[in-house]
């Protein structure tokens, strides 16, 4: 059973459709939450100690901050793609359009703090 599917839904009744639904949205908010919090967590380090950090110290920050991103955006494309499955079960509408816009900008997010903290190092 594969809950990209939207006939996995089938056997649910209203009332468990509509939990899920709750829980998925919940579940997204607070992976945006994750994803917010840690992209200003990098942007501030690059903001106040850019210039001050070694380059071993930047790239194990970089690399540790790439791989949670990376993970964040990923999980939170797994929980698009079966919300997305459910509301075409639900509704019929087709909503992977609206979810790979949001994760597009998640990612777009993540490459302008890289260049935001590349170009903090260079001043001074």
């Amino acid at each position: 059973m594969d809950p990209t599917d939207p006939s996995y839904y089938t056997d649910m009744t209203k009332i468990e459709l509509a939990e899920l639904a709750l829980m998925l949205h919940s579940t997204r908010l607070e992976q945006v939450s994750v994803l917010i919090a840690m992209v200003s967590g990098y942007l501030v380090t690059a903001y106040l100690v850019a210039n001050k950090l070694t380059l071993f110290q930047l790239i194990a920050i970089t690399l540790i901050y790439s791989l949670m991103v990376l993970i964040t955006i990923l999980g939170y494309i797994g929980l698009w793609s079966q919300a997305n499955a459910l509301s075409l079960h639900q509704s019929g509408e087709d909503r992977i359009m609206l979810y790979s816009m949001i994760s597009a900008t998640f990612f777009a997010g993540y490459l302008l703090s890289l260049v935001f903290m590349w170009h903090s190092r260079r001043q001074n």
